[in-house]
């Protein structure tokens, strides 16, 4: 995320400038100036590691803003870069109607490989009736909630079936905001495949990330994060369909 750096050498996280330049429209500009550098930070990073991604925030505004997409794709494109190695987080408001030049301009982006991702699931609107209204590859689920699991029963039950419903919808589940190895744990028994957070890093110069990425890096954790899970939850899947087909057949034949 963008941090901002003043004229006294105070860093600023993006909660304190960040809504107040989306509600002033300075956002558009913001975003725009910021295009070159995303552009070669994204070739940077997939030269190192070809099977990475980097993930940005767009926002409304920008969405709609005119000639968007042509600029986005042709700053991306024109340095060198994948599209199809870029992500892009939305807020859960723009899946509702009235935003339809904004959801127009996320299915263009999906059509030509950006891959898109839901940002703050499981707080705020939460609309499940939604989720299929856009080309959606990831749900990530809001740290509110991913960080009380340990302290809440009712909240690790509600972060589980939120898995549960992501699998079944063919779309990524997401953790963000882990501090803590018990956070970390708890997940890993939930089926949760991607997690990020603190505990796994801190923001740090872009120089510093591509020295982190690189292939003989060995950071984080590197066993197959919460697989055993989501293999157990596809041999229940399979049987349910199994006996739902035989019933169905069943049905059909009495029919006859």
């Amino acid at each position: 995320l963008l941090r901002w750096r003043d004229s006294n050498g105070v860093l600023h996280n993006p909660a304190e400038f960040i809504p107040l330049a989306e509600e002033s429209g300075f956002i558009v500009d913001i975003g725009r100036a910021m295009l070159p550098k995303l552009a070669g930070h994204l070739k940077a990073l997939t030269a190192i590691r070809p099977d990475c991604f980097l993930t940005i925030n767009l926002s409304q505004p920008e969405l709609e803003s005119e000639n968007f997409v042509d600029a986005f794709v042709s700053e991306i494109q024109g340095n060198g870069a994948n599209l199809s190695n870029l992500r892009v987080e939305i807020t859960e408001r723009v899946l509702f109607p009235g935003f339809e030049r904004t959801q127009a301009a996320i299915r263009e982006l999906s059509d030509l490989g950006v891959q898109m991702l839901l940002d703050d699931f499981g707080v705020g609107y939460s609309s499940v009736e939604y989720l299929s209204q856009l080309p959606l590859v990831a749900l990530k689920v809001a740290y509110q909630l991913v960080n009380s699991i340990h302290e809440d029963v009712y909240n690790f039950k509600v972060m589980r079936h939120l898995i549960g419903l992501g699998h079944q919808l063919g779309l990524y589940i997401i953790a963000e905001g882990i501090e803590s190895e018990e956070v970390l744990t708890l997940l890993a028994s939930t089926g949760c495949t991607e997690v990020q957070g603190f505990l796994f890093g801190h923001p740090m110069p872009v120089e510093d990330f591509l020295e982190a990425v690189k292939p003989n890096q060995r950071l984080w954790n590197g066993y197959p994060f919460g697989l055993d899970y989501l293999a157990q939850f596809d041999h229940i899947d399979l049987r349910r369909d199994l006996i739902r087909e035989v019933l169905v057949l069943h049905t059909n034949q009495d029919q006859e």
